[in-house]
Parts: structure tokens; C-alpha cells; sequence
């Protein structure tokens, strides 16, 4: 399980970028 919080941690990472770009994308839509 830690090694794959460990992951989870590393993918979540890269993901507020594009999280924060979709909210963006969903308040213009």
C-alpha cells in the first residue's frame, strides 16, 4: 500500500495541472 500511495502521490502531482485546466475549461463551457 505504501508503494502505491508512493505511485498515487507521483500521478497526482502531473494532475493538478490538468485538473485545474478542466475546471477552467468546465466554468467556460
Amino acid at each position: 500500500m505504501v508503494a502505491y500511495t508512493g505511485n498515487s502521490i507521483k500521478l497526482q502531482k502531473p494532475q493538478p495541472s490538468q485538473d485545474s485546466s478542466n475546471k477552467t475549461n468546465s466554468k467556460s463551457n
